[in-house]
Parts: structure tokens; sequence; C-alpha cells
């Protein structure tokens, strides 16, 4: 008969037993007291030693046996958590010494002086460790209960304003699962925002009439770019009571700050404009799609799936339902003005990721991540195709049509500005009709195999880095010959080299004399208005007509090249070819 059986049939003591360390230590297992608010040390019951649940404080049938277990499971996972702080502490160690050596060695350059004072200063240094650190501080957390009364009530009133977060429920359909498939009954959650961490909070639903708290309070003293962060473990799992929290990890979530002022503030601009301006209290109820370790670990921010790797889960987590309150100390439209000085809270994004020095591949990968991201941002398709639109639509191609020709003929210049900026809320809107159609090409991905097979853009970023360095390299050893060849030009090493080049640059200054004056008798005289329209005017022709013209340049191109040729061009290279350098 198992031990829960016979708990089940046992009746339960009337009054508490004795001191249990005291029972303990004849047994030679003391047990440590926990400490009361107060510092004192206060008796531990049974039911804290055993790690029960239940309201009855007294002795049940088997507690003994889970204590002992308990004791042994807490102190694997102590020495766990201190084992990795120690690696940690190392690490660190090792950066600082880096950093150092870097600042004494830069210290007798002053070509690189002000360069490594920015790369090492304290303020923006950011270590490879600090993520680890944090994660660390997240499994800890959670295996202790959060406590209301530590919410740092001084930091709220110092803050721009207040977020509190409650648990509500966890879905049952699909139920919430571990990575092995496992069904977890009683998750523990641990919510992260600013630098500022909860304890170990409870659903409801799972507290079984304990006494756990749900919900937790923190400041806010940014809203734009920050996420709250959402943590779950399997608080009934032998792995998570040994301090294998990636193992009982049960999935997680980063809820966007500006995300829960979209959802209050809504989609009517007049509405949302009007709350914007005088609402300070935000709530909303938000059922959230849990992610796995891959994306959560050690991450502040979401990553796409060129950097991350990670692949679509053959387990999915399920959905929890949390409420938000978010109350500000002023309007929403007053913060968006303040200084972001008091946001002192490390912010660690791939804006602001640069690599360590003390360990060149960061840098490395750092800069494959800059390149991804900004290759990334310079896909236009979207802007294109809304251009291509509201050039290929009849009435909007002839406002636009008769919009240039206005500003460029008649408007006078000072208007100019106010003429483009009214143009500009046509074609966000056109943007944005665009991007509803199809934000899939143009959207980062969370996983690498989302359309059933992996893709090949993390290996087509790794080549395009390689590719953009060697690019990189050519550039500068061009330059760097470009500048030889002026240096040995001024030299006068080979005069009658340089008094030929003379003659050409004198050509040259010549040419370039006639252009500025036709430019400048051009402005004088007002046309250089038709020179401007023109152009444009067949930019935002539809593109039938765009085709016509198009031809017809080329025709022109193709027909100067028959009758000037190339063969000024190809003399001047060959000379330049020759210069030494």
């Amino acid at each position: 008969m198992s031990a829960d059986t016979i708990r089940a049939g046992a009746s339960r003591a009337s009054t508490p037993c004795p001191d249990p360390r005291g029972f303990l230590a004849m047994l030679g297992t003391p047990k440590a007291a926990s400490g009361s608010d107060d510092g004192q040390k206060e008796k531990s019951s049974w039911k804290q030693w055993a790690g029960r649940e239940e309201q009855d404080e007294g002795y049940q049938f088997g507690d003994l046996t889970r204590g002992v277990l308990n004791s042994v499971q807490s102190g694997f996972r102590e020495l766990k958590h201190r084992g990795a702080d120690i690696g940690l502490s190392l690490l660190e160690g090792h950066e600082q010494r880096a950093v150092d050596y870097v600042r004494s060695v830069a210290a007798e350059d002053d070509s690189v002086k002000d360069i490594a004072a920015r790369a090492v200063s304290s303020d923006s240094v950011q270590t490879q460790t600090a993520a680890e650190r944090f994660w660390c501080g997240i499994c800890k957390d959670s295996h202790s209960d959060h406590k209301q009364e530590s919410d740092d009530a001084d930091s709220i009133c110092d803050a721009q304003g207040s977020l509190e977060v409650e648990l509500l429920d966890f879905a049952s359909d699909p139920p919430l699962k571990r990575s092995d498939g496992t069904v977890v009954s009683k998750p523990v959650a641990v919510i992260s925002l600013d630098g500022h961490r909860s304890g170990g909070l409870r659903f409801p639903r799972a507290t079984a009439g304990s006494s756990c708290v749900s919900s937790a309070m923190f400041p806010v003293r940014e809203l734009a770019g920050w996420d709250l962060g959402v943590y779950l473990f399997d608080k009934s799992s032998n792995k998570f009571q040994m301090g294998l929290e990636d193992q009982s990890f049960c999935g997680g979530c980063l809820v966007p700050l500006s995300l829960l002022l979209q959802h209050c503030l809504g989609t009517d601009l007049r509405s949302s404009l009007r709350d914007s301006l005088s609402q300070r209290r935000f709530e909303a109820e938000l059922n959230l799609h849990l992610l796995p370790l891959a994306l959560m670990r050690a991450k502040s921010k979401l990553e796409p799936s060129e950097l991350s790797g990670a692949r679509v889960p053959q387990v999915s987590h399920g959905q929890v339902s949390l409420k938000l309150t978010l109350i500000l100390t002023k309007p929403l439209q007053n913060l968006y003005f303040d200084s972001t000085d008091r946001c002192k809270a490390e912010k660690q994004t791939l804006a602001d990721y640069r690599g360590h020095i003390s360990n060149p591949l960061s840098v490395l990968k750092a800069f494959a991540h800059a390149v991804g991201r900004a290759g990334f941002a310079l896909k236009m398709d979207s802007w294109k195709q809304a251009a291509n639109e509201l050039r290929d639509d009849p009435l909007l191609s002839l406002a636009c049509s008769f919009w240039w020709s206005f500003a460029m003929l008649w408007a006078p210049v000072f208007t100019w500005p106010l003429l483009f900026a009214a143009m500009i809320p046509l074609f966000a809107w056109k943007v944005n009709e665009v991007g509803l159609r199809v934000s899939t090409e143009e959207r980062r991905r969370l996983y690498v195999d989302e359309d059933g097979e992996p893709s090949k853009e993390l290996m087509k970023e790794a080549i395009k880095v390689q590719l953009n360095i060697m690019q990189m390299t050519e550039k500068v050893s061009k330059a760097a010959s470009q500048l030889e060849r002026v240096k040995f030009l001024m030299s006068l090493e080979d005069r009658c080299l340089s008094c030929t080049c003379g003659l050409i640059v004198l050509l040259a200054a010549l040419f370039c004399s006639a252009q500025f004056l036709l430019i400048t008798w051009l402005l004088a005289s007002g046309a250089w208005r038709y020179f401007v329209w023109i152009p444009g005017l067949c930019v935002l022709l539809p593109k039938s007509l765009r085709l016509l013209v198009f031809e017809a340049l080329g025709e022109i191109s193709k027909l100067r090249q028959q009758v000037l040729g190339d063969q000024v061009e190809k003399m001047l290279g060959g000379l330049w070819q020759r210069i030494p350098d």
C-alpha cells in the first residue's frame, strides 16, 4: 500500500506535533528554521519541512519520509545554484581582466583611446554572463513564494507608474505541458520587468485553497521597448525540486508594454487620441500562448529564427490568462516626451549588442546580427507595392500628378515641406493596407521550419556575413590603393606623369565650372523647376506609360553610346591603372 493511500485513510492530528527540528536532531538530521520578518527565528512546522501545501500544520503520516526527501532535494538544488554562481563569477572575472588589459593598451595609443573608452566603459559594456545570471535569478526565485510586502513601494513612487500582474488561469484544452509532454497540474510562475523579478506566483486553480500569492506589483520607469517576461515551471516535478529548472520548464512569453496600451486604446483614431490625453489607468485580460525554452531561456527579447535557430516545438505548452493593470502618474501623451535618463536599468536588445572584448567570436557574431538586421530593415517590398498601387489607381495617380505639378511649377519653395508632409498620411495608409495583405513576406519568424521544412535563412545569413566582410575588405584595399596613387602624383616623383594628370584635372575643372555656371543660370531663371518636374512626373505615371518612357530612355542611351563610345573612358582608366600605388 502506498504512502498516499495510507495518508488518505489516516486521520489528521488534532494538535501540532512538537518541533520537528528537535525530533530530527535525535535522528541526526537537523533542519534549519526559516527566518521571520523581524529577524527572529520561528519554529518550522511539519507542513513546511515536508513540503506539503495543505493548510494543516500538524503531523501527517509520511511527513518524515517526505521531509528527508525534501531536504536532500533542496540541498542538491542549493549546491547546483551555488556552482552556477561560482562559474559565472569566474567568467565575469575573466571579462573584467580583458577589459582592464584593453584599457591599459588603448591608453598608450591616441588613435583608439576614445573608441576604447566608449567600448569598454562601465555603462556600455554588457557582459556575456549577464543573460545567464539573469536566468539563474529566475530559476532561484521560482522556488520561493512571492511576498506582496516585498514589492518595493519606494521604487514605485519614484517611477512613472506601476503595473500589477495577476495570474488568472491556465488552459485545460490544450493542457499545460512540459517539453517532454508531461501534463502540468501545479505550475509556478516568475514575472520579470525592467530588472525586477517576482517570487513564485501560483494560479488560483492550482493552489488548492492555500494562501499562495497570485499577483505582483512592478514599478514602470519606461513604456517603450520594455517587455514583461512570464516564465512557468512545473512545481510538482522532482527535477524542479532538485534545481533542474530547464527540464521542468513548461513555457513562457514576453509581453511588450506597448501591446497593453494598443489593446486598451483600440483602433479608432479619435477615441485613442482622446484616451491617450486623459486616461491614466489601462486594464486588460490577455490570453497568451507559451513559447518553448529555446526562445525564452536567458532572453529579454525574442530573437528571429535566423539568429536563434529554434525549431517548431513538438509539444504545445498551452496558454495562460493574465490580468494586467497599468496605472500611470501622468497621461500617456505627456510620458512620450519625458526624458529617458530615468531609465537606468540594463536593456539588453539587439540594437545595443556589440559583443565583448574578451571574446573575439562574440564580436563577429554581433556583426553578423547587425548585418542581418540591416538587411531585413532594407526590405522595402511593402513600400514598393504601395507606391505601385498609388500610381496604378487612376484617381490616385491623377491626384499625385496634379500634386507634383503644383509643387514643382507653381508653389513657392518654402511650401514644399508642407506639401510633402501632406502626402505622408496617404502613403502610410496605403502601406498599412498592403502590409495587412502581404505581412507574411516581411515578418520575422520565430522558427526556422515554420513552412514545414527547415529554412535556409540561418545559413544564408552566415554566408552573407562572410561575403560582406570579403567585400568590405576589398573596398578598403581599393580605397587605400587609390589614395596611394594620389600621394604618388602629388610627390612629383614621376614629373611627366604628374604633369599629364594635372592637365586632365584642369580640363575636368573647366567642365565642372561650366556645369556650375549652367546650374546657376537655371536657378536664376526658374527653369530648374521643369528639369525637376519632368522626371518626377514620369515616375508618377502608371506602369504601362512608365514602360514606354523607360524604353525611350534606353534607346537614347544606346544612341549616345554609339555616337560617343567609351574610348575616352578606357584611355583614362588605363592611365590611372599604370600609376604606381
